[in-house]
């Protein structure tokens, strides 16, 4: 809502200031609003959430909770709303880390159960038994 209010008021303001002769001109005093512009109208474009690893996303008709659609579908928005280069740069670096680490994280994970798996409980192994 406040990119919304940001982006009319960002157009009522040039609109004034544009007008701002003509107002002048005809003797009507210049904070005249409903003459440049109509009032705000409020446009409900969805609604995205993201805690920890799992997303929810809302757009009209399409709706995904959880799962890969909704993460890729809440950081793609997330990511084109940033204002800068450098932002979306840096966004992206932070996501690959993160990708890396899990990815380490779950082949460390791998390589501990495929020890204990051989080794079997208290260091013996299962095979002879």
């Amino acid at each position: 809502m406040a990119s919304q209010q940001g982006k009319y008021l960002g157009h009522k303001l040039h609109l004034l200031a544009a007008k701002r002769d003509a107002l002048v001109a005809n003797e009507l005093p210049a904070d005249v609003d409903d003459a440049v512009t109509g009032p705000f109208k409020y446009r409900h474009l969805g609604s995205l959430a993201y805690i920890g690893n799992a997303a929810v996303f809302d757009l009209g008709r399409f709706n995904f909770t959880g799962g890969l659609a909704a993460m890729y579908a809440w950081r793609s928005i997330y990511w084109s709303e940033q204002v800068s280069m450098r932002t979306r740069a840096l966004l992206m670096l932070d996501w690959v880390v993160r990708c890396v680490a899990l990815l380490l994280y779950l082949v460390e994970i791998r390589a501990e159960w495929c020890c204990f798996r051989h080794s079997g409980v208290w260091g013996r192994e299962l095979s002879r038994l």
